[in-house]
């Protein structure tokens, strides 16, 4: 996953793996996750203008789409939520949160690939 290179994927900095310590650092997102401007305060939800919103999805589109054809690899994220999205200072979405991210063999059963169920988006 830390080879995944996209303008609509958070990047990965640095790591830790030693002993018990599993750390990830990631490029600093300010404008935190897309729920706090869905779901939040109704001051957040007013932020957003539905030009913002429509490249906000288009952004989202655009990095799955790398995840799953584009990286030479087939990577299925398995848990995108609102909370996993998250905004930079430009308000370019990015795609974060690989942590159930699985790579994908075409010869795969359908049934070895399970897909994470988050609450609040069906």
């Amino acid at each position: 996953m830390a080879r995944l290179r996209h303008g609509n994927l958070v990047r990965l900095l640095a790591y830790c793996d030693e002993g018990e310590e599993r750390i990830l650092v990631y490029v600093y997102m300010p404008n935190k996750s897309l729920d706090l401007y869905i779901f939040g305060e109704p001051s957040l939800r007013a932020t957003l203008s539905w030009r913002q919103r429509l490249d906000i999805i288009h952004g989202i589109a655009q990095g799955v789409a790398y995840m799953h054809e584009g990286s030479g690899e087939s990577v299925v994220h398995r848990d995108l939520k609102l909370q996993n999205v998250l905004l930079d200072d430009n308000w370019r979405a990015k795609v974060a949160d690989f942590g159930t991210a699985k790579l994908f063999v075409a010869e795969q059963a359908d049934s070895s690939l399970t897909i994470v169920n988050s609450p609040g988006l069906r």
